[in-house]
């Protein structure tokens, strides 16, 4: 949908230039042939004459590469290094340094109806994204599912801390803080245990996963310490990158597979016969 919404944004954009760069080349020829004053220099007629059909012959050849050319050229380039053909399998429909700054998450809350999310804790991403999770939590019909790291787990808390510069103690607290905040986040309206599952992987997490309805997004763990842009990318459905991603997800979050516990909402306790 972003794809196409981008190609017809190019091609208006095209349609207007070239619509703008004739208008201006018809003036010169209207110009050239009915200014008096160009009527009496010979040679300055000539030359508005003439830039007036270079403007024409020029938006001519550039509307044609722009709307026609070009895409086809990028289209056998593609086609030549098998690109296309991995693109299309894969489902891999965009890709960036970076996460921060250059995904929409505001486009990504407001237009699905389910959520999932992997990650160690995400400080940064919940203060950044808060009121699109706030819009999302509230809006009728959402569901969320997140995995976390268990923090009761010490062998994956200090792996974790040794990861992100942080103290065993400090990690788990911020584990635990996530926690909290997704709960409070979606209980605003008393709803949470409708809306929110929550469970604790036993597992260290190896990248980041969110997931929009049909649209997958995951960044890598850097090995480096500090604060790094890390690679990023987005997976339609369809597409084997989305598949992998949705597979590990759900095996992350069930009870058969025991990689995990959940943790919200709590399990009920049975109750005891009178």
């Amino acid at each position: 949908m972003r794809k196409r919404l981008y190609q017809e944004r190019t091609t208006t954009r095209i349609v207007l230039t070239a619509i703008a760069a004739g208008s201006v080349g018809i003036l010169f020829l209207v110009v050239s042939s009915a200014w008096k004053p160009l009527l009496d220099s010979p040679e300055l007629r000539s030359l508005v004459r003439d830039l007036g059909s270079l403007f024409i012959v020029s938006v001519a050849i550039a509307f044609l590469w722009e709307l026609f050319a070009k895409r086809a050229l990028v289209a056998e380039l593609l086609a030549t290094t098998n690109l296309a053909e991995d693109i299309e399998t894969t489902g891999l429909s965009g890709a960036s340094a970076k996460w921060h700054g250059e995904i929409d998450w505001q486009w990504l809350f407001s237009s699905c109806e389910t959520f999932e999310l992997l990650f160690s804790y995400g400080r940064t991403w919940r203060n950044t994204n808060r009121a699109y999770l706030q819009e999302f939590a509230a809006r009728r019909g959402t569901r969320a599912k997140i995995a976390i790291p268990d923090p009761d787990n010490r062998s994956i808390v200090e792996e974790l801390a040794r990861r992100f510069d942080k103290t065993p103690e400090a990690l788990a607290d911020s584990i635990k803080e996530a926690e909290r905040d997704f709960v409070d986040m979606f209980n605003a309206q008393g709803r949470a245990h409708e809306k929110l599952q929550i469970w604790r992987i036993a597992v260290t997490p190896v990248w980041s996963y969110y997931r929009f309805d049909n649209l997958a997004i995951f960044t890598m763990y850097k090995h480096r310490r500090g604060r790094l842009d890390v690679p990023t990318f987005q997976a339609k459905k369809s597409g084997t990158l989305y598949d992998f991603l949705t597979t590990e997800f759900g095996a992350l979050t069930s009870d058969e597979t025991h990689l995990a516990r959940k943790s919200f909402p709590p399990a009920e306790k049975p109750r005891q016969a009178a």
